[in-house]
């Protein structure tokens, strides 16, 4: 029963880490973690906890400790796990000018086709899709977006080809020019 319960707790803990739903509880995070590390958990569950730990010091600005947590958890041969270490790592690295755009870029298009069918992918695909927009590359954001299917596009390219709010919920609908249902 005990073995049972470890990857339920890991895995919320992985949603109260997690920036992108919203509000972050940083003592509950911390509180999971400790619990799951005090465990005598797999390496998997082990790793992915790692990489929110990562996740936590960036957030909490601690971004040198984050990125050689980032870089240690890419190293595993697990791409489900891995995938998501290589990005937290590039987009620290693009952040602290370790790397230029162009490597970043580079590194992403490598990422992408890592792991494939998940949020994870999502997640490269719409960094990808930003550093091309903030370079004013937007052919190339586009065809991130496409060569993905995203159904949901990275905010600059939002404001660049949907039309104003106007009555309606498919009006509101985010959406790319050629990445999916135009409805």
């Amino acid at each position: 029963m005990r073995r049972r319960q470890q990857p339920a707790r890991l895995e919320i803990g992985q949603h109260v880490a997690d920036g992108s739903r919203g509000e972050i509880d940083l003592p509950a995070a911390r509180q999971l973690l400790a619990y799951v590390f005090s465990q005598n958990a797999s390496a998997a569950d082990q790793l992915t906890a790692r990489v929110v730990q990562a996740r936590l010091f960036d957030l909490t600005g601690d971004k040198d400790r984050a990125l050689k947590v980032y870089k240690a958890v890419a190293r595993a041969p697990l791409d489900g796990i891995a995938t998501p270490a290589k990005l937290g790592a590039i987009s620290l690295e693009l952040d602290k000018g370790v790397l230029t755009p162009d490597q970043a870029a580079q590194q992403l298009e490598q990422l992408k086709w890592r792991w494939r069918g998940d949020a994870t992918e999502l997640a490269v695909i719409r960094k990808l899709a930003d550093l091309y927009l903030q370079q004013g590359r937007y052919r190339e954001a586009l065809d991130a977006l496409r060569g993905a299917g995203a159904a949901q596009a990275p905010q600059g390219c939002r404001s660049l080809v949907t039309p104003p709010p106007t009555e309606g919920a498919a009006a509101r609908r985010p959406r790319c020019i050629g990445t999916g249902p135009s409805g």
